[in-house]
C-alpha cells in the first residue's frame, strides 16, 4: 500500500501547513531538496513573496497530493541550514494519514458560497445571491432552496476556504438537478446539485485536502 514515505524523496512538492503566533492558519509551497538519515531538508517556503520565518519547534502539518491521494504527516522543524545549499531541515512525517483516490466523497461541509446565475446567452441580466452549502467535493456540492433553480443560461460559483489560502476558489457550475423534499414540518424545500466544470486544478486540489482533513477529523473521532 502506498503511503506518505513512498514521497520522501528529492524534488517533491507538498504543503507545509501551521498556526502562526496569531493563531492564523497559513499553507505555505514547499519541496524536498535533500533526504538525510533522520532529518529531511526542504526549500524555505516563502509568504506573499518573501521568506517566510518558521521557528525552531514550531510543529508542521506536511501535505502531499499525488495522482494516489491525499497523504498527510505530522513534523517539526528542527534548524536551517546555511551552507551552499540552504532550506530548512525537518522531521520525518509521524502519525500519517492518507485517503485515496477512490475514497474521495461527499463531506457535509456548510460553506458560504455565492452563485451567479445568468439568465440569458449575452450575460447581461443575471442575479447574484449567497447560499450554505449542504455538502462539497472535488467534483461538485448542493445546496437546500425554497424554490428550484430555473431559467437560466449559465451559472457560476465563488467561494473562500478556511485553508490558509486568501484566493477565493470559482468555477463555472453545471446544474445536475432539483429534487423536491418533505421536511418534518411538512413544508417542500429543495435539494439542487452541481458538478464544477472546467474548475483549475489547483483548486480542485484545495478542495480534496480540505475534505481530506475532514474526513480526517471525522475519524479520529470514530464517527466513519
Amino acid at each position: 500500500m502506498v503511503d506518505i514515505y513512498d514521497f520522501i524523496k528529492e524534488l517533491t512538492k507538498f504543503d507545509i501547513e501551521f498556526k502562526d503566533d496569531k493563531g492564523n492558519l497559513l499553507s505555505l509551497k514547499s519541496y524536498i531538496k535533500s533526504v538525510d538519515e533522520d532529518r529531511i531538508l526542504i526549500d524555505i517556503p516563502s509568504y506573499k513573496g518573501r521568506t517566510y520565518n518558521i521557528p525552531d519547534g514550531q510543529s508542521v502539518n506536511i501535505l502531499i497530493c499525488s495522482e494516489e491521494g491525499v497523504f498527510l504527516g505530522e513534523s517539526n522543524v528542527i534548524g536551517k541550514e546555511i551552507s551552499t545549499i540552504p532550506g530548512l531541515w525537518i522531521s520525518f512525517p509521524l502519525n500519517n494519514y492518507n485517503i485515496q483516490r477512490r475514497e474521495y466523497l461527499r463531506v457535509p461541509l456548510n460553506i458560504d458560497m455565492t452563485m451567479i446565475i445568468y439568465e440569458d446567452r449575452s450575460k447581461v441580466i443575471k442575479k447574484e445571491f449567497t447560499i450554505i452549502t449542504n455538502d462539497l467535493s472535488a467534483k461538485g456540492f448542493s445546496y437546500f432552496s425554497s424554490e428550484p433553480l430555473k431559467n437560466y443560461y449559465d451559472i457560476e460559483c465563488s467561494f473562500n476556504l478556511d485553508d490558509g489560502i486568501d484566493e477565493p476558489i470559482t468555477s463555472k457550475c453545471d446544474h445536475i438537478y432539483s429534487t423536491h423534499q418533505i421536511t418534518a414540518g411538512r413544508k417542500i424545500r429543495y435539494i439542487n446539485g452541481f458538478a464544477f466544470v472546467d474548475v483549475e486544478e489547483k483548486f480542485i486540489d484545495r478542495i480534496i485536502k480540505k475534505s481530506f482533513k475532514y474526513q480526517l477529523e471525522l475519524r479520529k473521532k470514530g464517527l466513519i
